[in-house]
């Protein structure tokens, strides 16, 4: 259960960055209140490149984004 709302939160934070907010969400919107301002500092290429990077390198970058799902 828990990788699978990890899943579900790297899916969100992806398609906020990539999609904006009108995209649909497994989560509320409110989740994502506090990383709002990181994810507008991060280019669509670094998120992009972190997304299709080895496991352990989205892990950490997980880690900072979702610190309750690691």
């Amino acid at each position: 259960m828990a990788r699978a709302r990890c899943a579900g939160k790297a899916h969100d934070v992806m398609a906020l960055k990539c999609r904006g907010g009108d995209s649909p969400l497994n989560f509320a919107m409110a989740e994502y209140a506090e990383l709002l301002p990181m994810l507008a500092k991060l280019s669509k290429a670094r998120a992009r490149a972190a997304w299709a990077a080895p496991w352990p390198a989205v892990r950490v970058w997980l880690e900072l984004i979702a610190s309750d799902c690691v």
